[in-house]
């Protein structure tokens, strides 16, 4: 059960132990309180403790179902006492936080909890762990993440002859647990820490979480029925940071005015404009005004009042834009009907709606039929009446009144129809008119359906800002260098586009337009994989993505994407007169950084839904934050975090959770790892199925491929836990979308037999194979490995490596040297190679290393960190592209036949001697890590004497000169290897004991090395990779400036959250990867 607390960066693949800590101190006055209520509920200040900080955890994760470790003395027996020893057990409490519970019942529930799980303390917890078999993942503990400690026992008091004895808390800068809870009581205070993962959390999150405690214990003391869930946690600066800072958008604008009085007062500026193109056709601002006028002047005879429904069913040309501001100028609220959609969804609006008019030209009426209207009037905007072609005065009509109904679908299929005013649509197109700079000179797409509330935006956004509106015919859908042409002989500049529609564009590598600005997109969530082709297309359009329901007038926010980001979820700040609430299933704002679900208030909120009241209510709730006492906010059922910048993250719809044998688990974040994969384009997981026959089955665009279930499985077990992986995986051409462009789910097929991994599986053959499987899953933590799993593809790493090697060698009595582990990654295939092993040199310790020999790119050239091995970057090989080569460079005396380099420029002569074995002339392109960056750094520069070019110098978190090791004149064989276990090998018993004595010669020489080394100065770029978080309490990161007196160029700087020693573990690798595939591309292509 993994608690999903919010994080300040993605879950590490593999956890890091780096950590920090908060102190905590709860007072005398708060201490004693608690102190009553535990002994009025019958609990111990423990379990009080342990009741608030489950509180929080359920208000910071909303989950509340927790599980919490805590260790036990675990010396109940008498026989046990006097004994010196460790007999500390490890409990695990499950803690029910559902319900709204007040305190009173929640310490009920812990102590119960924690009576129970103290008389089963004698069960060790290795054996709870083996019963309950959770699934083993790399990149947290199983069980529980949150380890909560109370220290019982006095605190000794020393009192030694003539010293003066204070104690001092050492923070050893480990944290085993993502949060880890250490407390204990003193002179009547409670006092103590918070430890905490530095890979996960700032201390300023940490800091709130103490804050969020701190608060939810004086609550309980204060007042033991107050439920929990209602404590407002957050500070009063968090609360005014969250609700009002951050939602201070109010602006001006002429709420008065209707949407068709902006259009009118734009026909009295520019009247002979050019209003719209369809075609051949043009209509400037003034025709285009008499001509609505006319057939508005005929709707106000035939009895259209404000809020009267007229619908309007005709084909995308200049009578519909006619139609449509005919009925505004007539006080109607328009009702769009697409001829293209089904009949029975168009005869249920008609149905529901209720017009007396409809506006219909042929298309609309086959589309109807003539029974619909039969007892209605029916106009064709085509055909325009003897009317005049002046504007109607309507003095009861206000920006209170109807603009239109659109209807959208519902969670029961049924569509509902949305109510907008005036007002809201007019704050709206005032909002993306200033966003994207609007003016006459600009040519504005319109792409969307009349039933799509993206019309409204490209219509009235024109059309009342005097830019040109350009109608589209389906010819320019065919492909995407025909919409692009289109776009291009049309002169447009604006583009609003289905966030899917732009992404089917944007795949098939087609420049964009050169007349194209800006393009507007929205609908559905943006891709990694869309916007990653987009950056890599280098286009010159701004592209700004948007976010809103329908419900809350086409959009909210805006996030203008520039430079390549992680945030791709992004959908940015709420646009003006618009406020935007992240609150919890209580109805409180969660802590900054926490999932809530998203609700909206402002000039942009609907009325509601057409005869929809109990609906409506539901879902347009009073907003209890505003001023005005009749404000409403819109409940979306949207998912969304705030970031630290103020930006929202999108994650999703809270009904796109699901669990799964227990599980919670959010598709988004599966749908995320799929399109990581570079033969994926798009990607949408969905549960089927009920009870224990639930699944996961994941809809991907890719190439056509037979064993696609097999590969994609693989991917996504190797970053996934198991319950997250899908059982079936259905490749599809496109994926199916609504008319409005918006994904269609229930149109995506079922899965046949071809979909389910399972059928790929083939079990291990003969000894060799079936011992390698289960060692391998063993290791990695999988259940089942089939005789063609990737070793690595299924999470293995370097150092898990020479654990796998270590174990062969003992249970198979042969020795598998690294680099036929790196070619022959598979089940089967290194079965066979072990088998021949008698024909196979081993040269895992080789001064190069093939690590990927294979592609007609210049090669990638590695060189060792201070250990001397090059395995660390087999990590890179996935990141890559599939044709670049990569080698290992490692030191001389690895083999215990060559001798040691006697300094580091030496070895950069050696090390390029043998670079041009491979590759005789350049460019050169060189990568080292720590050590490895003061070799490559002086290969470079011995290089550039030579008359060589060096294409990329990239140093990962390296120094360029000696830097005194963890403030100590002198280094020890323990100290050498502490080092050596930090930054090789970690806790890897036989095997590390292995590569120790391969490496400790080595490592010794190496760090002598450095202490002689002298840089010189190269005169090109560097591209240098920073690890963010300190090594322990008193080291810091590097800073490249340290490098600037020794390269004359551009130091390019990218920065890795992660400790200096865990560059190489897989999470830090995909981000370097990442990084050094595009600079390869981009270098290689010049």
């Amino acid at each position: 059960m993994l608690l999903a607390l919010p994080t300040d960066r993605p879950r590490p693949a593999q956890q890091s132990f780096a950590g920090a800590r908060v102190p905590i101190r709860i007072d005398a006055p708060i201490t004693r309180a608690l102190k009553r209520l535990s002994q009025a509920q019958g609990a111990t200040l423990f379990m009080t403790v342990l009741a608030a900080w489950s509180a929080v955890l359920a208000r910071l994760s909303g989950q509340d179902d927790l599980v919490i470790g805590t260790p036990s003395a675990n010396r109940h027996h008498p026989q046990i006492e006097p004994l010196i020893g460790f007999f500390v057990n490890t409990l695990a409490l499950r803690v029910d936080v559902s319900g709204a519970p007040s305190p009173a019942q929640l310490l009920e529930r812990v102590r119960r909890t924690t009576l129970e799980a103290q008389a089963h303390q004698d069960l060790p917890f290795e054996q709870v762990v083996e019963i309950v078999q959770p699934p083993r993942r790399l990149e947290h503990t199983p069980l529980f993440q949150v380890m909560f400690a109370w220290q019982n026992n006095e605190r000794a008091v020393w009192d030694l002859p003539e010293l003066e004895v204070t104690p001092a808390d050492l923070a050893d800068g480990v944290a085993k647990f993502d949060l880890d809870l250490h407390l204990y009581e003193a002179d009547g205070e409670v006092v103590g820490w918070l430890n905490y993962a530095t890979a996960l959390f700032d201390r300023a999150t940490i800091e709130r979480h103490v804050g969020y405690l701190q608060t939810m214990l004086q609550s309980m003391a204060a007042d033991d029925q107050h439920p929990v869930t209602r404590v407002q946690l957050l500070t009063s600066a968090e609360r005014t940071l969250l609700l009002e800072t951050w939602n201070a958008t109010q602006q001006d604008y002429p709420s008065h005015q209707c949407i068709h009085q902006l259009f009118e007062a734009q026909v009295e500026r520019t009247p002979q404009a050019t209003a719209l193109v369809y075609e051949e056709q043009t209509l400037s601002y003034a025709q285009l005004n008499a001509q609505a006028n006319r057939l508005a002047h005929q709707l106000i005879e035939l009895g259209v009042v404000p809020d009267a429904r007229v619908a309007i069913c005709v084909e995308r040309s200049p009578a519909m834009v006619v139609g449509l501001l005919a009925i505004l100028k007539a006080g109607g609220a328009y009702v769009p009907l697409d001829p293209a959609y089904p009949g029975a969804r168009l005869a249920h609006i008609l149905t529901d709606a209720a017009p007396d008019i409809v506006l219909a030209d042929a298309a609309g009426r086959a589309a109807l039929g003539e029974a619909a209207l039969a007892h209605r009037t029916v106009l064709d905007p085509n055909t325009l009446p003897k009317q005049a072609d002046t504007n109607p005065s309507l003095p009861a009509l206000t920006s209170c009144h109807l603009a239109y109904v659109i209807y959208t679908s519902g969670s029961t299929g049924i569509p509902k129809g949305v109510l907008v005013q005036h007002s809201s649509v007019v704050n709206h197109g005032i909002v993306v008119a200033q966003r994207l700079e609007l003016s006459s000179r600009d040519r504005l797409l319109q792409f969307s359906s009349l039933s799509f509330d993206a019309s409204v935006e490209e219509i009235f956004c024109t059309l009342c800002y005097g830019a040109t509106l350009v109608l589209r015919t389906d010819a320019w859908l065919a492909d995407a260098k025909q919409f692009w042409d289109f776009c291009e002989a049309n002169r447009v500049s604006l583009v609003d586009l289905p966030t899917q529609f732009w992404a089917q564009l944007i795949q098939e590598k087609v420049a964009v337009a050169n007349s194209v600005r800006a393009i507007l997109i929205g609908g559905d969530t943006l891709s990694v994989s869309a916007q990653s082709a987009w950056l890599a297309g280098g286009h010159q359009a701004r592209l700004l993505n948007t976010y809103g329901p329908t419900e809350t007038t086409i959009i909210v926010t805006i996030y203008e994407i520039v430079g390549d980001s992680d945030h791709w979820r992004c959908i940015g700040r709420p646009i003006a007169n618009t406020q935007i609430y992240l609150l919890d299933s209580y109805g409180q704002p969660v802590p900054l950084g926490a999932v809530g679900e998203l609700y909206i208030g402002g000039a942009g909120v609907a009325r509601g839904y057409l005869n929809r009241p109990e609906l409506t209510a539901e879902r347009f709730v009073h907003d209890p934050f505003s001023r005005d006492p009749n404000a409403r906010m819109y409940k979306t059922g949207d998912l969304a975090r705030y970031l630290p910048d103020g930006n929202l993250e999108f994650l999703g719809r809270n009904d796109h959770q699901v669990k799964i044998r227990g599980f919670r688990i959010e598709l988004g974040e599966i749908e995320a790892r799929l399109v990581q994969q570079p033969q994926v384009h798009e990607a949408v997981v969905l549960a089927m199925g009920e009870g224990q026959d639930k699944r996961l089955v994941a809809y991907v665009v890719a190439e056509p491929d037979e064993a696609l279930a097999g590969t994609f499985r693989t991917h996504v077990a190797a970053t996934l836990p198991e319950y997250m992986v899908p059982s079936a995986f259905v490749r599809l051409d496109a994926l199916p979308l609504t008319p409005n462009g918006k994904l269609d789910r229930r149109a995506l097929p079922a899965p046949d037999a071809q979909a389910f991994a399972h059928q790929a599986y083939e079990a291990p053959q003969g000894e060799c194979e079936t011992t390698l499987a289960e060692i391998w899953s063993e290791l990695l933590g999988v259940e089942q490995v089939s005789r063609h799993d990737n070793f690595f593809a299924l999470g293995g790493h370097s150092l898990l490596a020479v654990q796998m090697i270590s174990r062969s060698r003992t249970a198979l009595g042969i020795s598998i040297p690294m680099p036929v582990l790196f070619e022959a990654p598979t089940l089967a295939v290194l079965a066979q190679r072990v088998s021949a092993q008698e024909n196979v040199q081993d040269e895992s310790f080789a001064v190069l290393l093939p690590i990927q020999p294979h592609g007609a790119r210049p090669a990638l050239f590695c060189v060792h960190p201070v250990t001397g091995l090059s395995w660390h970057y087999r990590g890179l090989v996935s990141h890559l592209e599939a044709d670049q080569p990569i080698y290992g460079l490692q030191a001389r005396g690895l083999d215990g036949g060559s001798l040691p380099a006697v300094t580091i420029e030496a070895m950069a002569i050696d090390y390029i001697q043998q670079i041009r074995r491979i590759q005789p002339c350049g460019p050169y392109y060189l990568l080292g890590w720590s050590f490895g960056g003061k070799v490559v750094h002086s290969m470079a520069t011995q290089l550039e004497q030579q008359g060589e070019r060096v294409a990329l110098l990239a140093v990962l978190d390296a120094t360029p000169d000696y830097v005194q090791w963890d403030n100590k004149p002198e280094i020890n064989e323990d100290d050498f290897y502490h080092l050596f276990v930090r930054h090789a090998a970690g806790s890897l018993s036989e095997a590390g004991r292995y590569l120790w004595e391969k490496t400790r010669a080595v490592l010794q020489n190496n760090m002598q090395l450095v202490q002689r080394f002298s840089p010189r100065i190269y005169s090109g770029d560097m591209l240098f990779f920073r690890a963010t978080m300190a090594r322990d309490a008193l080291t810091q990161p590097i800073s490249p400036e340290v490098w600037q007196p020794y390269v004359m160029g551009n130091i390019e700087v990218y920065d890795i959250a992660c400790q200096h020693y865990d560059m190489e573990l897989p999470a830090p690798t995909a981000q370097i990867g990442c990084i050094l595939r595009h600079k390869l591309n981009v270098l290689q292509a010049a």
